[in-house]
């Protein structure tokens, strides 16, 4: 009897240290809490993701901008002047008008309440006080009463060169020619001037450390007309509008 004992608590020793099997962890995973973990939603239940709703994932898609006639002009303070028309067969609630430089991105200037007509159209403007050198696309999108969006295609506006503010430049008419004072602190200032097609003018110039002002001196006598004064400084440019009367000379 006691071999058989001995031989029971051998084989059971043999066992448990052979095939070790950690308890606890065994006892949590067959728990009923732990199995029932996995949730799973009802018809009635589904969580709505605003960013995976259709009416932000569709792409968007450009309306041509005639059906408003939307048009850009640049006025006397060359500023841009938007003019636009709503179209007809429903009723706009309002209109945004966007920006972009690159006409990828677009950004929000402005909203522009409409007035609620189906069968009427209505002018609208806006003028875009910022008169920027350079290129930049204009598009209205517009949003009706039922929340529908439309998106207009852009429309281009492309700005050469600005007046200069006179404490900056200003034109002399000597007896030669026509000079142009630049008040700048910065030697190392370096102006161009050339005609409205680009076309590069020889000058001379030079600098007045004391006076803190550069002179520019065309080498032949300009006629009036238009002209281009562009002025870099490292990778900084700024340009300016140059009028050159027959009589006159030189104003901005």
């Amino acid at each position: 009897m006691k071999k058989i004992l001995s031989y029971i608590t051998l084989m059971i020793f043999i066992v448990s240290t052979s095939f070790a099997i950690p308890a606890k962890p065994f006892r949590i995973l067959a728990t009923k809490d732990y199995r029932n973990l996995t949730v799973s939603f009802s018809e009635e239940e589904k969580p709505i993701i605003p960013f995976l709703l259709p009416k932000f994932v569709e792409p968007i898609k450009s309306v041509s901008s005639s059906k408003i006639s939307f048009k850009i002009v640049l006025d006397e303070n060359y500023k841009a002047k938007l003019t636009w028309l709503s179209p007809t067969g429903h009723k706009t609630k309002r209109f945004t008008i966007q920006i972009s430089h690159d006409k990828e991105t677009f950004f929000d200037l402005v909203e522009v309440e409409a007035i609620p007509v189906i069968d009427e159209r209505q002018l609208y403007s806006f003028t875009d006080n910022r008169a920027n050198v350079g290129v930049r696309y204009y598009r209205i999108m517009e949003e009706d009463e039922t929340e529908k969006t439309f998106v207009y295609a852009p429309v281009q506006v492309t700005l050469v060169a600005i007046p200069a503010p006179s404490e900056l430049v200003k034109c002399l008419q000597t007896e030669e020619n026509n000079v142009i004072h630049i008040k700048t602190g910065d030697s190392r200032l370096v102006p161009i001037l050339t005609t409205e097609s680009g076309m590069g003018i020889p000058c001379d110039y030079k600098y007045n450390e004391a006076t803190q002002t550069g002179v520019l001196k065309p080498l032949y006598y300009l006629a009036g007309g238009n002209y281009h004064l562009k002025v870099r400084l490292g990778n900084n440019e700024s340009k300016y509008i140059v009028s050159v009367g027959d009589l006159e000379g030189m104003v901005f």
